[in-house]
């Protein structure tokens, strides 16, 4: 029954209450930070490549976690990165699977490391990182963080710190920064001399 163009409420739990029912924006506005943003990695907030993948690599029991600027940023550490890089925990010389797994995806690859998804998010593959220990007592350490409705292993602020500090390339000083200011805003950071 309609009562003045509108749907009568009356057996609503909203009846009398002002509330809108049935319908929800379909975006929330403003931003809302929980510690990771999906499009700050320059990823579409439903990627079903990603999402692929990382369904592909678990159903492979491949162990992985993500590193880098993009764990930061899944971290809640406010820069932008272009790839999102993976530490591979097997030896390297079984890396054709992993190009295999991303070629079943559609992926095209860019050179034996690095693979451009269908979605165009660049993902990196390494064996090893420099300024940490073995991949088997890292991922122990790693924190497991919710993506895409998966629970996935990310390498810690500190661990990316370290790793970072021992690279030392041009632009991780910069990174270093962003990394020591979202440390020290968490409590993690202990202070050095």
């Amino acid at each position: 029954m309609l009562l003045g163009g509108k749907k009568n409420r009356s057996n609503s739990k909203a009846a009398g209450k002002g509330r809108r029912t049935g319908r929800k924006r379909k975006n929330t506005l403003g931003a809302k930070s929980r510690g990771h943003t999906e499009a700050t990695l320059g990823i579409q907030s439903r990627s079903a490549a990603l999402l692929q993948l990382i369904c592909a690599l678990n159903k492979a029991r491949v162990p992985y976690q993500i590193i880098g600027m993009g764990a930061a940023v899944l971290q809640g550490v406010p820069v932008v990165t272009q790839d999102l890089d993976l530490w591979i925990g097997r030896p390297m010389s079984g890396h054709d699977e992993i190009l295999l797994i991303c070629h079943n995806l559609g992926a095209k690859m860019l050179d034996d490391f690095r693979v451009l998804l269908p979605d165009t998010t660049l993902v990196n593959f390494t064996y090893h990182v420099d300024g940490l220990g073995r991949f088997s007592d890292e991922v122990k350490k790693s924190r497991r963080l919710k993506l895409f409705g998966q629970r996935i292993p990310v390498l810690p602020l500190e661990r990316i710190y370290a790793s970072k500090a021992a690279v030392k390339r041009p632009k991780d000083r910069v990174h270093l920064f962003y990394l020591r200011q979202a440390m020290r805003l968490q409590g993690r950071l202990k202070r050095r001399r």
